[in-house]
């Protein structure tokens, strides 16, 4: 029986709108060549999600790379405001409680778990959130699924993953976990609603 609804954040519960409309924007302001940020940003983003950087040592080596120690935080404040939250999605997640516990596993760096709650109000709705900078391991590692599932104290075999991307649905598959690869917001909710009557 499932007893535990676990989602990734980003590409499930949040996505992207006008992302290259944003990348080219801060490539402009910061005088960079284009596709410049793209480039840059990844190898910071790992070892920030590995749990390498902290927050202040995330954003002061992007400050750095970019050149943009002065509107460092104006880039801060600016980080994700092209998400937005799937409301169907997260509706359909607040009726499974208290029936089903509910949690979160992202690859994200330390101090996104605030950032998330303060810009879209998504920690309400979850009884754990596992974030991969602040365990030092990231998806598709067990360790963080069976992070997860121990803090909602449910068994892998009694809990459902979701996520966008096959890699880490096929990792929670493996540990015992049902697991759905998230496309559609309609198809997953069925899914769900499937596993969990």
């Amino acid at each position: 029986m499932i007893r535990a609804a676990i989602f990734d954040i980003g590409g499930v519960l949040l996505h992207s709108r006008n992302v290259e409309a944003t990348r080219a924007r801060w490539e402009k302001r910061l005088g960079l060549t284009e596709g410049e940020l793209w480039r840059v940003l990844p190898g910071i983003v790992a070892r920030a999600d590995s749990g390498e950087l902290d927050e202040e040592a995330f954003w002061a080596e992007i400050a750095e790379a970019l050149g943009a120690e002065d509107v460092i935080q104006e880039l801060r404040d600016d980080a994700w405001w092209w998400d937005e939250v799937d409301a169907e999605l997260v509706s359909f997640i607040a009726s499974l409680r208290p029936q089903i516990l509910t949690g979160i596993i992202s690859n994200a760096y330390a101090g996104a778990r605030e950032f998330a709650d303060r810009r879209h109000g998504l920690i309400a709705h979850f009884d754990t959130v596992v974030i991969s900078g602040e365990e030092g391991c990231v998806k598709p590692d067990e360790r963080i699924y069976r992070i997860a599932c121990e803090r909602l104290g449910v068994e892998p075999a009694e809990a459902v993953f979701v996520d966008d991307l096959r890699v880490n649905v096929e990792a929670a598959r493996t540990l015992g976990m049902q697991g759905i690869q998230h496309r559609d917001t309609a198809e997953t909710i069925a899914k769900l609603a499937e596993l969990l009557r």
